[in-house]
């Protein structure tokens, strides 16, 4: 945590999130995962740590963040709902001035990814669920065991400890007890007994079930099998689940992978050749360059109007997303009305 250069952004209702960059190249926005666990626990999870090192060894500028109420967010609003947790993303992306990133929504925080995708799809280039469930219903079927959390939840202040231990085992579906002794203590130092409850109660409000089928962006379901401590019957019942979650979603991929980094890096086409450095930090080859732009792209804004004419924006964005896929091409930047892109001969 000594290098970490935390840094701040002020959503739309006053709270400052923190949040963290790692790497260069491809931004990529990590959201929170469950108990509000992101940035602030970085070094004390090993399997954290290990994705966001592995995603930037496959060329990613990874973006994560701390959610309202954890870490070193503000930590007295408790205001959990699908709209504060889309607020806390929005003010990530705004403070970056990020135009076009790839976005990874693990855990609970999938709910938050699949809502900010549907407001905001000219952002978002690929989408990415991990181990995703959206709605109570979701993640009781997933652990059947979920209830007891809710059982202990009197017991949290006088029970800290054996509450948040039980979190860990049950609602992260982890039976290695070394492994949920380490989530348990992110947990505990991640977020207060408070805001822990106000998670737990606010479960059964927040749902994005209903806005899968308007998921427009590339989207990628992932079954991670190397969840430290994860079992062969909770990973299938995981893939029970996702395999709906991806069939709800418009022409989504479902994969399961133990190498959750490079399954995200293959899915979103990262050239390897344009984001490998050498030691001394220049680019590894030479690259032809594209530019593309849409002719008369003001002139038909003003003939359709705003709802048709983005309608037609996003359809050229498709086309020409599966041109570069089909050829190689790797996106570097989309302009609204055009792309920069790059290929690895002409």
């Amino acid at each position: 945590m000594a290098d970490l250069r935390i840094q701040y952004a002020k959503t739309s209702d006053g709270v400052n999130i923190a949040y963290a960059q790692f790497g260069e190249g491809v931004p990529l926005v990590y959201a929170p995962g469950a108990y509000g666990l992101g940035v602030h626990n970085y070094s004390e999870l090993a399997y954290s740590r290990g994705n966001v090192d592995s995603l930037v060894a496959n060329g990613f500028r990874v973006i994560r963040y701390d959610s309202r109420g954890a870490g070193s967010s503000d930590r007295d609003n408790l205001d959990y709902s699908l709209d504060t947790s889309v607020f806390d993303l929005e003010a990530v992306v705004e403070r970056l001035g990020l135009d076009r990133f790839v976005l990874v929504g693990h855990l609970h925080s999938a709910r938050a990814a699949i809502a900010y995708t549907v407001r905001h799809p000219q952002h978002v280039t690929h989408l990415v669920l991990g181990d995703p469930w959206t709605s109570r219903a979701d993640l009781d079927a997933i652990y059947p065991g979920s209830a007891v959390i809710d059982a202990m939840l009197p017991l949290a202040a006088e029970q800290w400890e054996l509450v948040s231990l039980n979190a860990a085992a049950i609602g992260l579906g982890i039976v290695d007890l070394e492994v949920t002794t380490e989530f348990a203590k992110a947990i505990r130092s991640g977020i207060t007994v408070e805001s822990f409850v106000a998670q737990q109660k606010a479960l059964d409000a927040i749902d994005s079930s209903g806005l899968l089928g308007s998921v427009q962006v590339p989207t990628l379901v992932i079954v991670d099998k190397a969840v430290p401590g994860r079992t062969a019957d909770p990973a299938a019942r995981w893939s029970v689940h996702m395999k709906k979650i991806a069939a709800a979603i418009p022409d989504a991929r479902l994969e399961t992978t133990d190498d959750f980094a490079a399954a995200v890096a293959a899915f979103v086409h990262v050239d390897k050749i344009t984001v490998a450095r050498s030691e001394s930090g220049a680019a590894s080859a030479l690259q032809t360059i594209l530019f593309t732009d849409l002719v008369g792209h003001t002139e038909m804004m003003s003939r359709l109007g705003d709802e048709r004419g983005r309608a037609v924006l996003r359809e050229h964005e498709r086309i020409t997303r599966e041109v570069l896929a089909a050829y190689g091409g790797t996106e570097v930047k989309s302009m609204g009305d055009g792309f920069m892109a790059s290929f690895g001969s002409v």
